[in-house]
């Protein structure tokens, strides 16, 4: 059932990857071969999100 004290619905998800700047034609800062000076060219990401809307409608009991 809904918890009573937040009857919200919800979803929620959560993501993780990795990408390469250059990929993506972003090579300023990227080391030259041979170096270790500058920008990392890969990524690591993470994304955790919740979403809230309203309240559930709650079905109403059957009569019999």
């Amino acid at each position: 059932g809904m918890p009573n004290m937040d009857p919200q619905a919800r979803i929620g998800f959560s993501a993780h990857g990795s990408f390469k700047r250059s990929d993506f034609g972003i090579t300023f800062g990227v080391p030259a071969p041979g170096t270790t000076m500058g920008v990392g060219d890969l990524i690591d990401f993470s994304i955790e999100a919740e979403f809230t809307g309203p309240p559930l409608a709650v079905a109403p009991e059957a009569t019999h």
